[in-house]
């Protein structure tokens, strides 16, 4: 068993590193600019001095001054530090450019006098910011929508708008690298270069820098788009909901699951097992809104049944300020009971379904027949020596069910207004909020992934045959 154990463990720590693999470059792809979203939420930005000491802070806080991976094959003219230019659109701009001009000596000196220029109209003191919008418009165009030799024309407008000294010399330095460039046929662009990173993104989210982040294999996801708090503390306390709710439910439905489904097969082709085929049919085939919805209406109703709280987790009031912990659970249950039927009814029936199959499957095999043959009673034999059998296929059903719980949660969250995890997602989907987004997906993956250890290890327990085979 243990030799069994430790290979499936090991199995289990490819998938999980694989995960974080995934999970990283959904991150690091993910559409949008960081620093762009990040400024735009979470910052209040007075002054362009402010701006860029906000921004060159934000680049060490979010690791955007470091390189992607451990490697990355690159062409042979885009130089191995051009990662540390935080602006994502940036980057693009410049790696257009090295391909139609192919020196990056050139390219960043037009990109040195671009960026002085581009800060001194930030920093004018003028009356007329139409005018200051329009200079900055004409700067950032030859980056942005054509190259700088196709801007020329445009860039030498700026003479009229300077009339200090600093502002004409930036402009004439800015045409000056203009001009030097020049398109060259430099067929090295279509060699690959392999470049090594010691310090990476990568390295960073998942073990830390041990300043500005722990690394997720301590917790810690980085900070929020939105409201730049810590992902851990936002997730924490909802994730803490989301699992009560799921493992209450799963609980319920396995154990009610269970216990109906051997009810059913004791009084096999007879009413109460039709009733009960029938019943968790149904009851499979309602929506999760409209059975949340309805359970409020009939027992959450001050005119049909008001014998529950209508939503939330704890009383409007709060708690009293002598309440020790039992008195505060016993406050919390009533309003757990609908969301946890709500959880556990579509599982509930499916399990008692499964559970009966496998039942009378194995109500037919030769050893039950040795055990009628003995004497055994009905009871004695589905308890005794069909149970155990038949659970195997309820510990496949339970490696989806219970992360499908969790993941399914919003429905329910919304409807009982519960603090979890599923209007979190939704938020986060709604902003782009992709760090909130990328630490459900790696949470979801490990509970995923134990649920799979878990039925793998309980599949060996049950049927000792697996483990053999698993071996040989």
């Amino acid at each position: 068993m243990l030799k069994f154990i430790f290979k499936r463990l090991i199995r289990a720590f490819g998938t999980l590193v694989a995960l974080v693999l995934v999970a990283f470059f959904l991150l690091e792809f993910a559409p949008g600019d960081p620093l762009q979203k990040f400024n735009s939420s979470s910052e209040v930005l007075k002054t362009a001095k402010e701006y860029h000491k906000i921004k060159d802070g934000l680049n060490k806080r979010l690791g955007l001054n470091l390189p992607a991976f451990y490697f990355s094959i690159t062409s042979q003219v885009i130089p191995d530090t051009l990662y540390k230019i935080s602006l994502e659109q940036d980057q693009i701009a410049l790696k257009k450019l090295l391909f139609k001009y192919g020196y990056w000596s050139q390219i960043s000196k037009y990109y040195r006098a671009y960026n002085k220029l581009l800060e001194h109209n930030r920093n004018i003191q003028i009356e007329d910011k139409t005018l200051q919008l329009k200079c900055h418009e004409i700067i950032t165009a030859s980056l942005y929508r054509q190259t700088p030799t196709n801007q020329l024309y445009r860039i030498k407008v700026l003479y009229g708008f300077y009339k200090d000294k600093e502002g004409v010399d930036l402009v004439e330095d800015l045409l000056a690298s203009i001009e030097g460039l020049e398109v060259r046929s430099n067929w090295t662009k279509y060699l690959p270069k392999l470049n090594f990173y010691a310090q990476n993104k990568f390295h960073r989210w998942v073990f830390g820098d041990d300043r500005y982040t722990k690394g997720i294999i301590r917790g810690d996801f980085g900070i929020s788009y939105v409201t730049g708090e810590p992902v851990e503390k936002k997730v924490r306390n909802k994730l803490f909901w989301s699992v009560l709710l799921s493992v209450m439910g799963i609980i319920l439905a396995y154990g009610m699951g269970i216990a109906t489904a051997i009810y059913a097969v004791s009084r096999q082709n007879q009413t109460a097992d039709r009733a009960i085929t029938a019943i968790t049919v149904i009851l499979f085939s309602i929506p999760a809104f409209w059975f949340a919805i309805i359970s409020l209406l009939t027992f959450a109703n001050p005119d049909v049944l008001s014998i529950l709280p209508v939503s939330g987790i704890k009383p409007i009031e709060g708690f009293g300020s002598n309440s020790n912990l039992m008195l505060k659970l016993f406050s919390t249950l009533p309003y757990l009971v609908l969301p946890t039927i709500c959880y556990a009814y579509s599982t509930y029936a499916v399990v008692t379904q499964t559970f009966r199959s496998s039942l009378i499957e194995e109500m037919k095999l030769d050893y039950i027949k040795t055990a009628r043959a003995k004497g055994l009673s009905e009871k004695e034999i589905l308890l005794q020596h069909a149970f155990k059998n038949a659970l195997l296929p309820l510990v496949t059903l339970f490696t989806t069910s219970f992360p499908l719980a969790i993941g399914g949660s919003l429905i329910i969250e919304t409807v009982f207004n519960i603090p979890g995890m599923g209007n979190e997602i939704m938020s986060a989907v709604y902003h782009q909020d992709y760090p909130v987004l990328i630490a459900f997906f790696v949470l979801s993956g490990i509970v995923t992934l134990l649920s799979y250890l878990v039925s793998d290890i309980v599949y060996a327990f049950i049927d000792p045959r697996i483990e053999i085979e698993e071996l040989a």
